[in-house]
């Protein structure tokens, strides 16, 4: 008997396993989004996203042959609201997974929700919250960039062109905050050395003297973590005391309405998911095949200028449980057995290994809910008004 034929005889009774797990029924995946309400731009975003992989599934015949179903529901922009779909999806039909919500509030307001009922939740939220601290969140877990996860990946591009150095400009308040305790965890001994911190108030107008002793400092690259008006202050005070190296914010400081704004900042960088930065990615970016696939789907039913980027991480969060089911299958547990499938689920999440998504690479641990792997968001320069990847 030759190689392959006893290979084919190996594989049969798996073959047979998952053939019969295949007919056992639907696979059912509940999802809460904006539909209407002031997040409706993003949240039909990504339902066309859901929409559009679970045609995707169709057409591949679903898992090993089971078909996937999705049910959205509106939760009108309302985190009370969102309580109460969820509620209703996890008693009425009895998801597998859920992926929710458009906001942050209602995704911080379903997760007690979630976690009782035991039942894999994907996030479409950058709320730190969301998935720290892991600890507490055995059930949910994050697509979308948090704040730690972008500076993570400043820290590591500017380690990246050979510098020793870091100085952080941020608000002193809790936003600032999430900097502080970002770079005390990223800044390991023998990497980055932390020169100088300066924090300043929400109200601050001048950072004449602060700007002066962080540029005195000669950092190989300054971290800038403030609101829109604070950043552009900061920027402009570090420019004018001959500060020339690297500047590094917060990417939602820069907005489509603050063009007099926004040139202030012309040539700051940043980290952002590679949907966002889809007209300029780099070249052999990790994402690249895709991004251009999901744009490609996505634009070919909706047409540009659709909100495409708010669907990245819908689109994301489907195609991680895509790979997520396609691993729990191979565990023996029919879907009929609902809860021993919702732990089988959970386990492939974590055991599986990276997936490669149109916004960035996921690759879930026990101690990392978020599963970002930072090198592959795309460090973005503001060009003009728009951010436009350069690395």
């Amino acid at each position: 008997m030759g190689h392959n034929s006893t290979m084919a005889w190996r594989l049969l009774p798996l073959l047979l396993l998952l053939a019969s797990l295949a007919h056992a029924q639907t696979i059912t995946i509940g999802a809460v989004l904006s539909l209407s309400g002031p997040a409706a731009p993003l949240g039909v975003a990504q339902e066309r996203s859901l929409r559009l992989f679970e045609t995707q599934l169709r057409t591949e015949h679903g898992i090993y042959g089971t078909p996937v179903n999705f049910v959205i529901l509106d939760d009108g922009s309302s985190p009370l609201t969102a309580t109460r779909q969820v509620r209703a999806l996890l008693e009425a039909h009895t998801p597998h997974a859920l992926i929710c919500c458009t906001t942050d509030a209602a995704s911080l307001a379903i997760i007690d929700l979630v976690e009782q009922a035991g039942v894999l939740t994907l996030a479409l939220s950058s709320a730190e919250a969301i998935t720290w601290p892991p600890a507490e969140r055995f059930w949910l877990f994050g697509t979308k960039p948090n704040d730690t996860a972008r500076i993570r990946a400043m820290v590591l591009d500017l380690a990246g062109q050979g510098a020793q150095s870091l100085a952080l400009m941020a608000l002193d308040n809790s936003f600032g905050e999430v900097a502080v305790t970002a770079l005390s965890r990223l800044l390991e001994p023998g990497s980055l050395r932390l020169v100088a911190t300066e924090r300043y108030p929400p109200d601050v107008t001048v950072l004449t003297p602060e700007a002066l002793w962080v540029a005195t400092r000669q950092p190989s690259g300054v971290l800038v973590w403030g609101a829109a008006r604070d950043t552009g202050v900061a920027v402009d005070a570090l420019v004018r005391r001959g500060y020339t190296g690297p500047i590094y914010v917060n990417p939602a400081v820069v907005t489509p309405q603050g063009s007099a704004h926004n040139a202030a900042l012309e040539g700051v960088l940043t980290a952002v998911d590679a949907v966002t930065a889809a007209a300029s990615l780099p070249p052999g970016h990790v994402t690249a095949a895709e991004t251009r696939r999901y744009l490609q789907l996505f634009e070919g039913r909706y047409g540009r200028g659709s909100a495409v980027a708010a669907g990245g991480a819908a689109w994301d969060a489907a195609l991680i449980l895509q790979a997520a089911l396609r691993e729990a299958f191979g565990y023996g547990v029919s879907p009929a057995q609902l809860q021993p499938f919702r732990f089988a689920l959970r386990d492939a999440l974590i055991a599986m290994g990276p997936v490669v998504g149109a916004t960035a690479v996921f690759d879930y641990h026990l101690g990392d809910h978020l599963g970002i792997v930072p090198r592959s968001l795309v460090i973005a320069q503001l060009v003009r008004g728009a951010w436009r990847g350069v690395r």
